[in-house]
């Protein structure tokens, strides 16, 4: 059994109950695969959210992101509203929200546009009960009034890969 990705360790933690919260990064999946891994929230922000500052500008040319994972939604919004903005020097700053992330908690939501795949671009199978809670998902997303759809972008497995590992 593993913990998943890099950050393997932090979502164990929290899944653990040992932290409410631990410190994580992710570029190509290290904090998602694990949060999903523990029973944990995981979330990559947006490029720009959270400073490297002020020893790193930036990782992975941008692609890497620092954050956290935690127990909860609402321990993960309150962790944004903490951790957001820039540093002296970086090299990409992201807008401010225009309320506090903990606020968005109970907010109402119009519809969204939401597309999903449920199978892996690189056209192995997908493990059955993955397969499944991602098609649950998503009708659950559609009785919610989200406009739900089924799309798998188009683009070449094996370059993606090498751009990935190289």
């Amino acid at each position: 059994h593993s913990a998943g990705g890099s950050s393997g360790g932090a979502a164990a933690a929290v899944g653990a109950g040992i932290v409410p919260v631990a410190s994580a990064s992710d570029g190509g999946g290290s904090i998602r695969i694990p949060a999903a891994s523990c029973g944990v929230v995981g979330l990559k922000t947006s490029r720009g959210r959270i400073t490297w500052g002020p020893q790193i500008a930036e990782a992975l040319a941008g692609w890497a992101v620092h954050f956290m994972v935690s127990r909860s939604v609402r321990d993960t919004a309150a962790m944004l509203d903490s951790l957001s903005g820039p540093a002296y020097g970086d090299p990409f700053v992201i807008p401010a929200p225009h309320r506090p992330f903990l606020d968005e908690m109970g907010a109402t939501v119009e519809p969204l546009r939401i597309a999903y795949w449920s199978q892996p671009w690189s056209g192995q199978e997908a493990d059955p009960e993955v397969a499944a809670a991602t098609e649950a998902t998503a009708q659950t997303l559609e009785s919610l009034g989200h406009h739900v759809e089924a799309a798998t972008p188009q683009f070449d497995w094996d370059p993606f890969l090498i751009a990935m590992t190289d």
